[in-house]
């Protein structure tokens, strides 16, 4: 049965604060408000890349770590407890959905707490980041929050493994997954929060899929219908 271990990695904050500073999504100040809204000492490094930017945002994810390493220390204590109480009864109800996992080798999972609320997916295929006071803050959004992501990893995988590789390109198809899947009572019951997704996923484009889900005796006929309806 696949597990979910939670672990520091302050090298990767540092990248992402360095990284994604200057990002936008659109009109949506992605950096701004996930990075430097928090964090407003490193806005002076916004739009500055470089080595002296890169030095600047390492020295301050240091410190940070040092002066709030005993809330840190707790959020990872508290994610391993709350995660522990749902982790076998979440994936044994995926696989109802996805079958045994035969997709996705890896056993391990890894959550990474974040001084930032980027939610960045790392390259592995398995690791993940979180804010960090999500764990003390709201419990059970941490846990929607976690299911979310490892929706994201085995679903990709399984995407990959059947070759479904139109949908597995479409971003806006792929975050309506963990919609669709963690709002059925079997998953609520486990993370005691709604899974809301995206606001420009609202509407019209939720729906069409929500009909196609609920026609669909099976995920992997789900993915044929939604295929063929592109």
């Amino acid at each position: 049965m696949k597990n979910v271990e939670f672990l520091l990695d302050k090298k990767l904050d540092i990248d992402i604060g360095d990284s994604f500073m200057d990002a936008k999504i659109g009109d949506y100040e992605f950096g701004k408000e996930r990075i430097l809204d928090l964090h407003p000492n490193l806005a002076i490094w916004q739009n500055k890349p470089g080595n002296s930017r890169t030095q600047a945002v390492a020295k301050y994810v240091n410190d940070y770590y040092t002066d709030h390493s005993i809330a840190l220390d707790k959020s990872l204590e508290k994610a391993t407890f709350n995660w522990q109480k749902i982790e076998a009864d979440f994936f044994h109800e995926l696989t109802k959905l996805l079958g045994e996992f035969d997709f996705y080798a890896p056993t391990t999972m890894y959550g990474k707490p974040s001084i930032f609320t980027c939610a960045v997916l790392e390259d592995d295929g398995k690791s993940f980041q979180y804010y960090y006071k999500l764990p003390l803050d709201d419990p059970n959004e941490f846990k929607r929050n976690v299911a979310h992501e490892i929706v994201h990893f085995l679903t990709d995988a399984y995407m990959k493994d059947h070759e479904f590789t139109n949908l597995l390109e479409d971003w806006d198809f792929r975050e309506i997954l963990p919609v669709l899947i963690l709002n059925e009572p079997n998953f609520l019951v486990l993370t005691k929060k709604k899974e809301k997704g995206y606001p420009q996923h609202q509407g019209s484009f939720t729906e069409r899929y929500k009909k196609l889900w609920q026609k669909s005796d099976s995920f992997l006929e789900f993915l044929d219908k939604a295929q063929n309806s592109k």
